[in-house]
C-alpha cells in the first residue's frame, strides 16, 4: 500500500511538473521578421505603456484573416483566435539603424479562453536581452487599448468610432 501511495505521489508530482513546463511555453514566437506589418505609420511618438520607444507592429497569418462587418455605419473588426500582433520596441524614438535589434517586443495574443486574457487578448512583453516573457494581468493594457474602439488621440484617431477589437492600427488587407 505504501508503494502504491508513493508511486501515486511521484506520478502526481511528475504531472504537475509537466503541466508547469507546458504553461511556461512562450507565447511569442522567435521569428516574426517575415510577418506582415500592420501599418506603415511611423510609431515614433511617446505613448503610455510603450514609453519613448520607436515601434514596428507585425501580425501573423492567422490575424491577417481578420473579418470586418458593418454595423450602424461603423466597421467592426474581429480577429480570429490565434492572432498574434506584436510590436518591436527600439531604444529611443528615432528609426532604428540598419541591423539594430529591438530591446523588447510587446504582444497581443488572441486567446479568449485563456484565464489571463483581458478583452479576449493575452497581453505580453518579452525582454530581448533575457528572452523573459511577462504576462500583464493588470488592467493597464486593456484599459488603454479600449480607446482603440472609439475615437482616440493616436494614429488616425478612429474618427468613426469603429470597434477595432482593441487594435489601434487594424490590419487592412492589401
Amino acid at each position: 500500500m505504501r508503494k502504491a501511495r508513493a508511486l501515486a505521489a511521484v506520478l502526481a508530482l511528475f504531472m504537475c511538473a509537466a503541466a508547469a513546463a507546458a504553461a511556461a511555453a512562450p507565447l511569442l514566437p522567435k521569428d516574426w521578421s517575415k510577418w506582415t506589418r500592420t501599418t506603415d505609420v511611423l510609431l515614433n511618438y511617446r505613448i503610455p505603456g510603450h514609453e519613448n520607444h520607436y515601434r514596428i507592429p507585425f501580425i501573423n497569418d492567422i490575424g491577417a484573416k481578420v473579418t470586418t462587418t458593418s454595423r450602424d455605419g461603423r466597421t467592426v473588426w474581429e480577429y480570429p483566435k490565434g492572432t498574434i500582433i506584436l510590436k518591436e520596441a527600439y531604444q529611443g524614438l528615432a528609426a532604428p539603424a540598419p541591423g539594430e535589434k529591438p530591446i523588447s517586443v510587446y504582444g497581443m495574443v488572441k486567446d479568449p479562453k485563456n484565464p489571463k486574457a483581458r478583452g479576449g487578448w493575452v497581453w505580453v512583453v518579452q525582454d530581448m536581452a533575457t528572452k523573459k516573457e511577462s504576462i500583464f494581468e493588470s488592467p493597464m493594457c486593456i484599459d488603454c487599448h479600449s480607446y482603440a474602439n472609439a475615437p482616440h488621440p493616436y494614429g488616425d484617431k478612429n474618427p468613426k468610432g469603429d470597434n477595432r477589437d482593441f487594435v489601434f492600427f487594424p490590419f487592412v488587407k492589401k
